[in-house]
């Protein structure tokens, strides 16, 4: 049985996909095996799967299309039979070293739960499978609480479920997050299962995220705000309480600032905006005074974007 099982939500994305699965086969770790996951795609994914000629690739399809938190549902609720597991999107790809590495620190550290690596967004495709190259060798980071696990993505580390690599028996039904958090359930998940055991972070980007626009999380449902609030009231609830007076600081800068920004996505016009703002503040977890450069940033590029789609429907 092999070591590692690799994941792959897939609907539509024949080109994508195959990037994606030939930077898995391409990895310096050959323990693994790979499931595809279909959503019922239109296209005959069989046929590009055994263009491969690898039996270590695997395909389960749905009879109808689950959706895409269906889909990852099925996942999270499979019955896997190696040790460890990484859920990776179908439209990304993997460094050689990636599975190698984590492999690595799993086995070194027993009480680890899963391990994380840095990313790097790709919004060039042509090259999606170029990856920085680190100056020096990156030191593993290990965290045992929320709280630091939190504060590592206040200082804009991207942690989601591309770059994971989990031990298979600490996987845990996502739907609660998925309810609360929506497309955003990724981080508290993850945060969630360091009650488990002790996270691992490798700082060094070993995952090319594209960015594209029939991208799932591209997608923000207006009126749907109330699960990225619930996303930072649940970084607010999840460092050590009561607040200290930089912990509040840490918090309330990052929120701030990174809601200026989200919401734009959530307005159609400048009315709109300062409902999402107002409301954010109601909800105490937006406090102008602790507006950066950062955020000024954001928000004039909120007013360009508001202004310009003011004109166009003039």
């Amino acid at each position: 049985m092999p070591k590692v099982t690799i994941a792959v939500p897939t609907y539509n994305r024949e080109e994508y996909l195959k990037e994606c699965i030939q930077s898995i086969l391409n990895q310096s770790f050959n323990d693994f095996q790979i499931i595809v996951f279909d959503n019922c795609s239109d296209y005959n994914i069989e046929k590009l799967l055994e263009g491969f000629e690898d039996d270590r690739i695997k395909l389960t399809k749905n009879k109808t299309n689950l959706g895409n938190f269906g889909n990852f549902k099925k996942i999270f609720n499979y019955c896997f039979d190696t040790e460890y597991l990484v859920i990776f999107h179908d439209d990304d790809a993997m460094h050689p070293l990636l599975l190698e590495k984590e492999v690595g620190l799993l086995e070194k550290n027993s009480n680890a739960v899963f391990v994380a690596t840095g990313l790097k967004f790709i919004k060039n495709h042509k090259k999606i499978n170029d990856f920085t190259k680190e100056k020096k060798r990156s030191k593993p980071y290990f965290f045992n609480n929320k709280a630091s696990l939190i504060k590592l993505i206040f200082s804009d580390f991207d942690l989601c479920y591309d770059s994971v690599m989990y031990r298979t028996n600490v996987i845990e039904d996502s739907q609660y997050f998925y309810d609360k958090f929506f497309k955003w359930a990724d981080r508290p998940y993850l945060i969630n299962l360091i009650e488990k055991g002790k996270a691992i972070v490798l700082k060094e980007r070993l995952v090319n995220y594209r960015i594209h626009k029939g991208q799932d999380i591209q997608s923000s449902p207006l009126g749907k705000n109330d699960y990225l609030f619930n996303l930072f009231l649940f970084y607010k609830e999840n460092l050590f309480q009561p607040l200290s007076k930089k912990d509040k600081k840490l918090f309330y800068s990052f929120s701030t600032n990174h809601l200026i920004l989200s919401g734009l996505y959530f307005s159609k016009n400048w009315k709109e905006y300062k409902e999402f703002l107002k409301k954010a503040k109601t909800k105490d977890i937006f406090k102008l005074q602790y507006l950066n450069l950062r955020g000024i940033y954001y928000f004039l590029k909120v007013l360009k974007k508001l202004f310009l789609h003011k004109n166009e429907q003039e």
